[in-house]
Parts: C-alpha cells; sequence; structure tokens
C-alpha cells in the first residue's frame, strides 16, 4: 500500500467504524465480509479490506460505495477524480 491508500484506509475507518457499515460498503463492492471482519479494530479491518479492493481492482468501487454515503469528503472526492 502507498501512502495515498493508507490515507484511505483510515478514513475509511473514520466514516465506517463499526462491523455493520464496513459491511454494507463490503457488500456493496461485492466483497464476502465474512473474509476480512473479525475481532480488530477499524483501522486494522479497513487496512485489509483496501488491501484486498487494491489486489482485485476494487478500489474504484469501494471509494464509490463511500462518496454515496460522505460525497462531499475531500479525500473520497480526490480518490474518485482520480479513478475512471
Amino acid at each position: 500500500m502507498n501512502r495515498s491508500t493508507i490515507r484511505l484506509a483510515q478514513v475509511l475507518s473514520e466514516l465506517f467504524p463499526d462491523v455493520a457499515s464496513t459491511q454494507r460498503i463490503m457488500a456493496s463492492v461485492g466483497m464476502e465480509a465474512s473474509r476480512i471482519l473479525g475481532e480488530q479494530s477499524p483501522l486494522n479491518r479497513w487496512y485489509a479490506i483496501v488491501n484486498e479492493c487494491e489486489k482485485a481492482v476494487l478500489l474504484p468501487q469501494l471509494v464509490a460505495a463511500a462518496m454515496a454515503e460522505y460525497p462531499e469528503h475531500s479525500v473520497l472526492r480526490a480518490w474518485g477524480e482520480r479513478t475512471p
């Protein structure tokens, strides 16, 4: 992960800190939540999710799902502008 993906994980952990909201975002991206969710901090959970999305080329979908709930968030908007 590079600096910008680490920052994305940090932002997502702040916006979606609980398991239910994490599951909702993961489902909208098409990821299986049981692979990643568990007894871990929101930040560690989102690091794992962003890492998996990066490997599966799903970061644009992840950002779009988060932007659907927080369309004015500056970090999400910056990510949204850089993805096709």
